[in-house]
């Protein structure tokens, strides 16, 4: 994707964001996960095709006889879990108490085989055919679930570096942008930055945070002011 590409996709993320932002400090995620909200359907459908089209166009079909229009799920699941273990990202959610995320968690598990192992994937289908059969797919965690799916893309796809930078979602810790940019499009995954937005925080390429939020250290809450006050460390 290029850059003209990527800023109107997170412009897209930014704009559902904020939607989703709104049925939040009525509903926090915490009160009522499952929560059914049919005006979610926009916001399910709309994160859930952004996801679909970036791991459709960034699927390197390189020697493949697939064509891109026929890949499936279980295509994205071979090739990105294998190249950036999307199954072991955790996501922080600015939510009260806090908790973790992890959208993409079932493809770590050895029987996964079909879509309907991510629940909000699945849930993004059948709304995007029929809203009115589907309405109780809409879900808080459903909504949630999908936006948070988006925004890890951001921190492990490096055609979304400059756009990050330009449109302030990424915290560098003190690096200079040039040598920021320098080092990802290197395919330098050991950098210490944070793709950080008014719901999400996620550690940037190959850094993670552990499964229990006691146990986030210093030099990831280092890159954000607001991780660090939200954690209360």
């Amino acid at each position: 994707m290029n850059q003209t590409e990527t800023n109107l996709v997170i412009e897209w993320y930014k704009e559902l964001e904020d939607r989703l932002n709104q049925f939040l400090r009525t509903i926090p995620i915490n009160w009522n996960y499952h929560a059914v909200l049919p005006l979610l359907a926009g916001i399910i459908a709309d994160a859930g095709g952004l996801v679909d089209s970036i791991l459709r166009r960034e699927f390197d079909l390189t020697g493949s006889q697939k064509k891109r229009q026929n890949l499936r799920i279980k295509d994205f699941h071979d090739y990105y879990e294998n190249r950036f273990s999307l199954s072991s990202k955790n996501t922080f959610i600015y939510q009260h108490p806090p908790v973790l995320l992890n959208p993409f968690r079932e493809w770590s598990f050895p029987s996964y085989k079909e879509e309907s192992e991510l629940e909000w994937w699945q849930s993004y289908n059948k709304i995007k055919h029929e809203r009115i059969d589907h309405y109780a797919k809409c879900t808080l965690s459903n909504g949630v679930l999908s936006l948070c799916a988006l925004h890890q893309l951001f921190s492990v796809l490096p055609c979304f570096f400059r756009s990050l930078i330009a449109h302030d979602m990424i915290r560098l810790q003190g690096y200079a942008i040039p040598y920021a940019i320098e080092c990802v499009e290197q395919r330098n995954k050991d950098m210490p930055f944070m793709v950080e937005t008014l719901l999400f925080a996620t550690p940037y390429g190959k850094h993670r945070f552990p499964d229990d939020i006691e146990n986030i250290s210093g030099a990831i809450l280092r890159s954000s002011k607001r991780l660090q006050q939200f954690v209360g460390k």
